[in-house]
């Protein structure tokens, strides 16, 4: 893929191959509920891939694999719970993330972050739930994640409401 700013072909960061745009059923079938993808030409035994934005060829983000990928879904979970919840608007709680991080809003995408940035991410989204939490009384959040350190030195990321369990592996 060529890019509008630098015209240099997108290579994968994770074995540096080219990037392909695809149709999207390329990756998921014929489930896909989006048009297109970026895709590592080395698919599917290097698992990079990132969406692309309706109506243009523009990247969601950057290409990630799955493990980033899913994290990157959990970092947005958390997050949302924030303006969810009504602890802010949605607009304000993206400039808290950006004041957090010393971002710019072109900066404050997650599909951008690294695994590094989606932990502190949830990190300090959590600890802003659970401030609140003990701000309205003590009520039991119904949305809440802890995390807890394995054997192995990896953090489990679990959460999820009442009805569905959520875990992630992170870093």
């Amino acid at each position: 893929m060529k890019t509008k700013k630098n015209n240099k072909q997108m290579r994968c960061p994770y074995c540096g191959a080219t990037v392909m745009l695809r149709d999207a059923s390329f990756v998921y079938g014929k489930n896909a509920l989006e048009k297109k993808v970026y895709v590592c030409s080395n698919y599917p035994s290097c698992d990079a891939y990132v969406g692309v934005l309706p109506h243009s060829n523009e990247p969601k983000g950057t290409l990630a694999n799955g493990e980033l990928r899913n994290l990157r879904i959990h970092a947005h979970h958390v997050f949302d719970e924030i303006w969810k919840r009504g602890i802010m608007s949605r607009k304000d709680a993206y400039r808290w993330m950006r004041d957090q991080f010393f971002m710019t809003g072109e900066q404050a995408h997650i599909g951008n972050f690294s695994e590094y940035m989606c932990q502190r991410l949830m990190e300090k989204s959590q600890a802003l739930l659970e401030q609140h939490n003990r701000g309205t009384g003590g009520k039991k959040n119904e949305y809440t994640f802890e995390c807890r350190t394995k054997k192995n030195g990896r953090r489990k990321f679990v959460g999820g409401t009442k009805s569905h369990q959520q875990t992630c592996y992170a870093q």
